[in-house]
């Protein structure tokens, strides 16, 4: 049975036990704190006591393993000048419902504040969350529903749903929990808030949380939980440098098969002459986008260049500068090396403006090193632009680099 202490005693923390209970599995002492416990934990045999009408039950439980950051259960904690007492911990699994080997832990510990609130702090593998209750004033089918609403207008979308399990309990909890108790989850989150709900058979709890910066996580639980926070923060943006790289990658492959799409019109060979003029037809039926391919079919002795204009002369006689090409053949010595390097080919793509014949022009510039060059020239229609794949492969390649690298610096 229950003992309730005289007057109320306080821990080393200064927390007020409301009274003390027996487990009644091994007899050890258990101290209640808040009014609002469900679920006691034996810190000696992890015995899950509950108090029914018949009295105490107990349940067998599991020790709960360390978290990656140590919190103990009656340890004070200070967030924003506001204090927290733990009264308790759980661990939780949770699986993909379509891989059920592709399975995760987290932690969460409930948190009694100093202005008499009761919250939660989650640990992932991204790091701490501080979770304050909070209430839905729509109905909401967590099943089905592709978003949260949390108030006139504003959404926010559900980005995870999976089952899960509790497989450890510690200390005081509000709520009855044992190990094997399974749950759903539904995630979502904005820009700088996090929403967790949790239903199980009997209720649905929603949870609104900020995740907790490495200068807050330092200065409430030490500098080596804040060193944890920050390697878990480089463990994320080596996930997402990862994937960008991956991103680059799959993006310039596109980019590259781009170039070569589209049905080709024609190919046309042509002689070059320095300073002369060179021209053939083509009749364009549509004003979809045209590629513009030249590439050099002649050897060029070394270090000499050429410059070929290529233009269209559409039918009302306006002309449409396509690519100013440059050929050029270098080699040279660097550090004692011998190096050779040449290009040999580019494109461009045109859109026609108007149907009907068109002419396409090049011209090797007096000034090219160069007398002659025979060159090959493909025209492919309906062709789908590269140039901004190409971009954002660039772009998503650099940060992808970038942040391995403040990853892999930060680890």
């Amino acid at each position: 049975m229950a003992t309730v202490a005289q007057s109320p005693t306080k821990t080393k923390n200064q927390r007020p036990i409301l009274r003390e209970l027996k487990c009644p599995n091994c007899g050890s002492p258990i101290p209640q704190f808040t009014p609002d416990a469900q679920t006691l934990v034996c810190p000696k045999c992890n015995s899950a006591i509950s108090e029914t009408m018949e009295g105490l039950t107990h349940a067998p439980g599991s020790r709960v393993p360390n978290a990656r950051i140590p919190i103990k259960i009656g340890q004070k904690i200070t967030f924003d000048n506001i204090g927290y007492f733990v009264l308790g911990h759980v661990m939780y699994q949770g699986w993909d419902p379509e891989d059920t080997s592709d399975r995760w832990t987290w932690h969460e510990w409930q948190l009694g504040s100093d202005d008499g609130r009761l919250l939660w702090l989650s640990l992932d593998e991204h790091g701490l969350v501080l979770f304050n209750k909070w209430r839905s004033k729509v109905a909401f089918d967590p099943f089905s529903a592709m978003f949260i609403q949390l108030g006139e207008g504003v959404t926010v979308n559900i980005k995870e749903r999976y089952p899960a399990r509790i497989m450890g309990v510690a200390g005081e909890l509000t709520w009855r929990a044992k190990r094997g108790d399974q749950l759903f989850m539904v995630e979502g989150r904005t820009k700088d808030k996090f929403y967790s709900i949790q239903v199980n058979d009997k209720e649905i709890e929603i949870h609104e949380g900020v995740r907790l910066s490495k200068e807050a996580v330092t200065a409430a639980l030490g500098k080596e939980a804040g060193q944890e926070i920050e390697k878990m923060e480089g463990g994320l943006m080596q996930v997402v440098a990862i994937l960008c790289i991956v991103f680059a990658v799959l993006g310039f492959v596109i980019a590259l098969a781009a170039t070569q799409s589209g049905e080709l019109l024609r190919t046309e060979t042509l002689d070059l002459y320095r300073g002369q003029e060179s021209s053939f037809p083509i009749t364009f039926y549509d004003q979809r986008p045209v590629l513009i391919s030249v590439r050099s079919q002649t050897f060029m002795a070394e270090n000499t260049f050429a410059d070929v204009d290529v233009s269209v002369i559409s039918p009302d006689d306006s002309e449409t500068y396509v690519i100013l090409q440059e050929f050029w053949h270098e080699t040279g010595y660097d550090e004692g090396e011998f190096w050779r390097e040449q290009q040999t080919a580019g494109q461009d793509a045109f859109v026609p403006f108007q149907t009907g014949q068109h002419m396409i022009n090049l011209e090797m510039d007096i000034e090219s090193q160069v007398e002659f060059l025979t060159v090959e020239v493909d025209l492919r229609t309906r062709h789908i632009s590269s140039t901004w794949t190409f971009l954002y492969s660039a772009i998503v390649g650099v940060i992808g680099i970038a942040l391995l690298y403040f990853s892999v610096g930060r680890k």
